[in-house]
């Protein structure tokens, strides 16, 4: 369960930390917040409780669809480079990093992966309903025992051709900063993908793969 503060302020505001990420990540380096359109977003739970995990579907001012994973942490991780630090009316100071480079946030979207598992629901806290307004619904189309790898280990992640790549141990996760919109009918029943829709988008997009098999950490 994702725990959603509709009334809250946050400075800077989420925009600019999708900017932030994407000036750094995406392909666009002058990448503005006055330049995205937020469409929608998904999450995935912490066990832990202290890690805010919120992937945000955007398109920018060329119209092209996008994915920005953040993590959101209300401690310093020194570990990980902060992309900014918001202050969030009601949690107070939270530290801002990329998803991709955080063990919290691999760890959730590789076991939603391989466990066939869906996003965390948005409940509003301020009556305990469930929020569906600008929310992604993703699937993971599971993996078998024997394929599934494990993000131990995991190497630095890197960027190739729109996705930011990530070796596992026993696999590499492909991360499509860049969805795209066409896809393979056959491909929605195929093992380690995930999949979503959103509000205005019908067809399920590719988000993520698992591509099992040996691969060894590289820096």
């Amino acid at each position: 369960m994702a725990e959603i503060y509709p009334d809250a302020e946050l400075y800077p505001s989420k925009p600019e930390a999708v900017a932030a990420y994407l000036r750094e990540h995406g392909p666009d380096p002058g990448v503005s917040a006055d330049s995205l359109t937020l469409l929608a977003s998904y999450r995935f739970d912490d066990p832990g409780g202290d890690v805010g995990m919120e992937v945000h579907l955007v398109t920018d001012d060329t119209g092209r669809l996008l994915q920005v994973p953040l993590t959101y942490r209300g401690v310093p991780h020194e570990a990980l480079d902060e992309l900014l630090v918001i202050d969030h009316s009601v949690l107070g100071r939270r530290w801002v990093y990329g998803g991709m480079s955080d063990t919290e946030f691999l760890t959730q979207l590789v076991d939603t992966i391989v466990g066939a598992g869906v996003g965390a629901r948005h409940v509003d806290m301020r009556d305990g309903s469930e929020i569906t307004e600008r929310v992604a619904n993703v699937r993971g189309t599971g993996m078998s025992d024997e394929e599934a790898p494990s993000v131990a280990g995991a190497a630095n992640p890197g960027l190739s051709e729109g996705s930011v790549l990530v070796p596992l141990m026993g696999g590499l996760l492909v991360f499509d900063l860049q969805p795209d919109l066409e896809v393979d009918p056959s491909e929605r029943t195929s093992n380690g993908m995930l999949f979503g829709t959103w509000p205005g988008q019908d067809d399920e997009v590719l988000l993520a793969t698992i591509i099992p098999g040996s691969r060894p950490p590289v820096e």
